[in-house]
């Protein structure tokens, strides 16, 4: 049995826009390759997930994963430590890559 999660109603419109135009974009294409693991090690970051979706276009889509853990360290040292599983936030970057662009 698989869990589709249910799309929020109060979705930010302008975020979902966003992820809806660079996903859309996926539409009618081929997948040549698919890679996934963690973003390289770095000390200003936090550890997160990268997929990259290789298609046969030659187009490339990397999704990285992004938080608001730097807000919650801020708050923590400020001494407010009355956090909620609904005050971290989690989100997909989407980015395409065309190595055949002149761009």
């Amino acid at each position: 049995m698989s869990f589709i999660p249910k799309i929020a109603q109060d979705t930010n419109p302008r975020w979902v826009e966003h992820l809806r135009k660079q996903s859309e974009k996926m539409i009618g294409k081929t997948v040549k390759k698919v890679s996934c693991g963690m973003r390289e090690h770095s000390n200003d970051l936090h550890q997160s997930h990268v997929l990259v979706i290789e298609f046969t276009d030659s187009t490339i889509l990397h999704i990285q994963t992004a938080s608001n853990v730097q807000n919650i360290i801020q708050d923590v040292r400020e001494g407010k430590p009355n956090l909620k599983a609904p005050d971290f936030h989690a989100d997909l970057i989407p980015a395409w890559e065309d190595p055949d662009s002149d761009e």
